[in-house]
């Protein structure tokens, strides 16, 4: 199994449809199979960021009738 960055590495230009296919191969195979592409820069998707974990809000006790007149 290969990254897409060591296929980019072969210095040729694999089409984003192929990139599926490419993941799933050998270094080997993946070095025959390049050639089949014209030289180039290969075009990498960008890293896909996960979002952030959504806080809960925290729940507030509300006041107590005595410290609410206290207050006032």
């Amino acid at each position: 199994m290969v990254s897409l960055e060591w296929a980019a590495s072969l210095g040729y230009a694999i089409p984003e449809n192929w990139h599926p296919e490419v993941l799933a191969m050998s270094e080997d195979k993946c070095k025959s199979f390049a050639k089949k592409w014209p030289r180039g820069k290969m075009i990498l998707p960008e890293p896909v960021k996960k979002p952030a974990p959504k806080k809960t809000a925290k729940k507030t006790k509300p006041k107590s009738k005595s410290l609410k007149q206290e207050e006032e």
